[in-house]
């Protein structure tokens, strides 16, 4: 043994080590040098959203392939919202999930089930919509200024999807703050078997007691392992704020940055929920997004107050044009559809009222 370690000492003594300079790529250059006055600024910022670019424009796992039948699926599912005023549509009303009906809250579980029953759609219609929510699509819905609107769109998805299973069936949000003011958050009734079930290891009890994601095993959760409800405070500080810019990445301090403190409740809940990949396995994902999408909605009203018209305002950032670039790229078919208004060129579309008022 000793020998054979005094050889392999030697043979390194002998080696020889040569750093070799390549150029960036291409696109990375045009990247940095569209925003080369925020480097000093924003410079983490900036050189994370070129790399994702880099990435989504040379690694095939950053592809978003959609089988024949969940594009099909999605595509029937927003049909309405193509024409130039959408037709058809009734205008959906949120509540609080604490404040539904008794009737309400089981037909909202009831339709979420069937969901996950119907297998028309492979897996199951569930799992197909979440499955959109995966990685491969994290660069363009996260970490920037399309984060609210890209997710706002996934819900409206989410909305007709259990519309079709139980007509006229509430998609409610849940308000973390009314937890967080609780003296143990963990305790509160949302985790009853009357809501979302229990919030530590695998979910035996509610609704969803018997989900099983399609590369997870078992729905679970493993609350407080980190993160937070959104306290009152950081929904009021991102609410104060003026413009886009001031709420979302990478411009926006941590402080009221409205993708922050949704990534606490997502940290928070853990398990499934912890994970971009498999966070939209969790039925807690789209009742949670649905308050982001309230707070959001809130923000966007005070900002006709101010005299600011909020289609408009749509941050030129370095994640902005990162999200932009990857939407006029060429992706699968779907991109004719979903994508134009997901991963838009004309990126004002995902902040259009089309989608809200």
């Amino acid at each position: 043994m000793l020998w054979f370690i005094l050889i392999s000492w030697l043979l390194f003594l002998n080696t020889e080590t040569t750093l070799i300079q390549e150029d960036l790529p291409p696109a990375m250059i045009e990247c940095l040098k569209t925003f080369d006055d925020r480097i000093t600024t924003h410079q983490a910022a900036v050189h994370k959203f070129c790399w994702d670019f880099f990435n989504w424009e040379n690694n095939s796992n950053y592809t978003n392939s959609i089988r024949p039948k969940i594009y099909e699926y999605v595509i029937r599912l927003l049909s309405p919202f193509f024409t130039m005023k959408p037709l058809g549509i009734t205008k959906s009303i949120r509540k609080e999930y604490r404040l539904l009906t008794d009737r309400e809250r089981e037909d909202f579980h009831k339709a979420v089930r069937m969901l996950k029953q119907d297998t028309s759609v492979p897996p199951n219609k569930y799992d197909a919509l979440a499955d959109l929510h995966t990685f491969a699509v994290s660069p363009s819905a996260h970490k920037g200024p399309s984060f609210p609107g890209w997710h706002r769109i996934f819900l409206v998805l989410f909305e007709m999807a259990i519309k079709e299973m139980v007509p006229g069936v509430i998609l409610p949000y849940w308000d973390s703050t009314l937890d967080s003011n609780m003296m143990i958050p963990e305790q509160s009734v949302m985790f009853s078997e009357h809501f979302a079930g229990n919030n530590m290891g695998y979910v035996t009890t509610g609704p969803y007691r018997d989900f099983i994601g399609p590369n997870t095993g078992p729905l679970h959760r493993n609350i407080s392992g980190s993160g937070a409800a959104i306290s009152a405070e950081y929904a009021a500080k991102i609410l104060s704020q003026t413009r886009t810019k001031d709420i979302t990445y990478p411009t926006a301090d941590d402080a009221n940055c409205l993708e922050e403190a949704h990534n606490d409740v997502h940290d928070w809940i853990g398990g499934q929920m912890g994970e971009i990949d498999t966070s939209a396995d969790d039925p807690l994902f789209y009742v949670h997004h649905a308050f982001i999408d309230y707070l959001w909605s809130l923000f966007r009203m005070s900002q006709k107050d101010k005299g600011i018209n909020p289609e408009f305002d749509y941050p030129r950032t370095a994640s902005a044009y990162v999200q932009i670039k990857m939407a006029e790229m060429r992706h699968e078919k779907l991109a004719v559809h979903f994508s134009t208004y997901a991963f838009p060129s004309r990126y004002r579309k995902i902040y259009s009222k089309r989608f809200s008022d």
